[in-house]
């Protein structure tokens, strides 16, 4: 993974490997398998986020009911993105959103943590960043500033995409801080807390500079990927859903204080719309502000609630407020069970079929070289066997799209077979995994220049020759 330069982002191989590191140290002195640390360690980080949530409803709610309220819908409610599965078939537009991983990081977002833990733990520093930065603004304490400044680096160093949003939060905040103190000594104020935050940038920068990395390769992808977006700008905000619409109406209600509901609040709007507007692919990064939004969903529906009482106030709506909150709880949760029951009934989307599995089990016992396969089939070739893939991860794989493309067409009865030969040459391509998701693709003509190297029931694979 250190070396394996065929993907976007290289770098992100060393917090991999420093990550099971870790858990291989704690197998070897624990005696423990291999499993059930991983899973020890999932679950004490899904604590670890839960208890950071569960501080962060502090600063939105004082009453332990709606805190309670906040967390569950956290856990387990549909977040920013659910809607888009209930409406995607009224507006076939919002189909595309599901191609990319907006269901995954914003339908349900700790379910789907618990496959990536390392954003799961960035996502707690990044919680415990808000909360120290919300008591900065309320006591200017230059002391809270400095631990949210420590928690946005761990942050980073734990999972690198976490620099675009707690680089946002920050900025937003100390912005706000100013716009606050306008008509005060804002110079004196920008030169006290400005060396803190100058110093969490030169350390970032020192640190950068130390991994030999492209210094801006954290928002690289951001900025690469909006020029591939296909999708209209206007929905990111639109798929936000119904939290995203609460919260409007909350911030339309409240008077620009310092309290921190409100600025809180208010930190984490602006944040969401610049991830959404400024950032087209910083959609992939809303899952870190994920959290504060549900609070102010909330918030705006106990809003909601005070407005229609002001204006009828012999409608009770205190039985159906309950039931709003249920229902954005349990919206979610019938399509997390079915597309987590669609990961078993069709395995193959998440799981090696036997005869795969033996396949990259032979291709890891045979030296190096490119291997081109499905991204599913890629993705384990690049941790199991000394092999580079071809074709992995959209987002871990350069020029995703040509090389889809170029899979595709060698797998098409309609191309000539001196254009397949030309591809698998320039590619460099030394193997062809042909399993069942590759037929899926298309059909392997056997008058390319491939020879058989290994078969079973599901797969062959094919050498590629060279003249």
């Amino acid at each position: 993974m250190l070396k394996d330069n065929s993907t976007s982002e290289p770098q992100d191989g060393r917090y991999i490997v420093l990550y099971f590191s870790l858990l291989a140290i704690v197998v070897k002195l624990t005696g423990m398998g291999i499993d059930t640390a991983w899973n020890l360690f999932r679950f004490l980080i899904i604590f670890f986020l839960a208890l950071s949530a569960w501080k962060l409803s502090g600063e939105f709610f004082s009453e332990t009911k709606k805190r309670f309220t906040y967390l569950i819908v956290f856990l387990f409610g549909g977040g920013l993105g659910w809607t888009t599965v209930v409406l995607a078939p009224i507006f076939p537009l919002l189909s595309r959103l599901h191609s990319t991983d907006l269901i995954y990081y914003l339908g349900y977002t700790v379910f789907s943590f618990m496959f990536h833990p390392l954003a799961m733990l960035s996502l707690g520093f990044i919680l415990w960043e808000t909360i120290f930065l919300t008591r900065w603004l309320s006591n200017e304490n230059p002391r809270h500033l400095v631990f949210a400044v420590g928690c946005f680096l761990l942050a980073f160093f734990n999972h690198p995409a976490s620099g675009v949003v707690g680089s946002i939060l920050a900025g937003i905040t100390f912005l706000y801080a100013l716009w606050v103190r306008r008509k005060s000594d804002w110079v004196s104020f920008v030169w006290r807390n400005g060396i803190i935050l100058g110093g969490g940038a030169v350390l970032i920068g020192l640190y950068l500079w130390w991994a030999r990395g492209d210094p801006v390769y954290v928002y690289h992808q951001a900025y690469y990927l909006s020029w591939e977006r296909r999708e209209p700008f206007w929905m990111y905000p639109f798929a936000m859903g119904l939290p995203f619409v609460l919260g409007l109406f909350a911030l339309a209600r409240v008077r620009f204080s310092r309290e921190p509901v409100k600025v809180v609040s208010i930190i984490f709007f602006g944040s969401a719309l610049l991830l959404s507007l400024m950032l087209p692919a910083g959609v992939k990064y809303l899952y870190l502000v994920y959290p504060a939004v549900v609070g102010f969903s909330i918030m705006g529906l106990h809003t909601l609630v005070e407005w229609i009482a002001e204006r009828f106030p012999h409608f009770h709506v205190k039985s159906w407020v309950w039931g709003a909150i249920v229902i954005l709880v349990c919206a979610s949760v019938p399509f997390v069970v079915e597309n987590r029951a669609t990961d078993i009934r069709e395995g193959e989307q998440y799981f090696l079929t036997r005869g795969e599995d033996a396949a990259i089990h032979w291709l890891a016992s045979q030296g190096e070289g490119i291997v081109l396969s499905s991204p599913p089939v890629g993705q384990v070739i690049s941790w199991r066997t000394h092999h580079l893939p071809y074709l992995a991860h959209g987002f871990l794989t350069m020029d995703y799209d040509k090389k889809q493309a170029e899979l595709r067409t060698i797998l098409d009865k309609s191309v000539s077979l001196n254009q397949k030969q030309l591809l698998l040459s320039n590619a460099r391509i030394s193997y062809v995994f042909y399993g069942p998701r590759e037929k899926k693709i298309g059909e392997l003509f056997l008058n390319l220049p491939l020879e058989e190297e290994y078969s079973n029931d599901d797969v062959v694979i094919y050498r590629v020759l060279t003249e």
